[in-house]
């Protein structure tokens, strides 16, 4: 078990995207240490597969968290992050569910998307939630997606959140048997379990994830694993 991250913050107004500047700062970051950046603004944020991020000004938490650490599954860390996010969550009385691999859904629709960097031993993982979002904002841009306003019918101070995430994010990075307690965690609360999904034209029914974080999804009788892709329920 690692020592608890300590963490170093730095906030900016307007950038072009959280995630591509953490990326830059691998040799400011030290041993031990957590660079949180953040900002009220992204004029060029960015997905999982360079999709474009729509948050409005100043209603969305956007965050990129960098930090050194060995890791045999470095991929798998941003499942931690959906652990703490979701816990978060849970704690304001929401029900969360993770659409693997890397989106957190809050009644059907999307709250939060997430995205890893990794460079050697340096991690660095970004999110973006949706907080005080009106409906009429997600329809302008044609989004499917909701915000914690729209699911508890009151505004949230979006900074104030960061704090009580990173609590609970460095907590679980640093608890013992980490990977084991955030599986868990994560294929109880993993979106369409047992229901019949489609992955990039591969359909069949989700059956969890497996000890890598990969998606078991049967096929036609034949349990497939699959690493990455776009997960969509299958209606058909």
């Amino acid at each position: 078990m690692d020592g608890v991250l300590r963490p170093h913050y730095t906030h900016f107004k307007e950038i072009d995207s959280t995630h591509l500047f953490t990326k830059k700062q691998r040799s400011a970051v030290l041993q031990g240490e957590l660079l949180i950046v953040s900002a009220d603004h992204q004029t060029g944020g960015i997905g999982r597969r360079k999709d474009t991020w729509y948050g409005e000004r100043g209603s969305s938490l956007l965050v990129s968290y960098g930090f050194l650490r060995k890791e045999a599954m470095p991929h798998a860390l941003i499942f931690v992050l959906a652990g703490a996010l979701c816990r978060f969550l849970e704690e304001e009385g929401l029900s969360p569910m993770i659409k693997w691999p890397n989106d957190i859904f809050l009644s059907g629709k999307k709250v939060a998307g997430l995205m890893e960097d990794v460079q050697d031993d340096f991690i660095v993982l970004s999110f973006g939630m949706n907080v005080n979002e009106e409906s009429s904002f997600f329809y302008r841009h044609g989004l499917q997606a909701t915000s914690l306003f729209l699911e508890k019918k009151v505004p949230f101070h979006v900074k104030s959140l960061l704090t009580s995430i990173t609590d609970t994010f460095c907590t679980l990075l640093a608890s013992e048997d980490m990977l084991k307690v955030v599986h868990s965690y994560c294929d109880r609360h993993l979106l369409w379990k047992n229901a019949r999904v489609s992955v990039d034209g591969k359909a069949g029914i989700l059956l969890g994830l497996d000890s890598e974080f990969r998606a078991r999804v049967d096929v036609s009788g034949t349990v497939t694993t699959i690493t990455t892709g776009t997960m969509r329920e299958d209606i058909s």
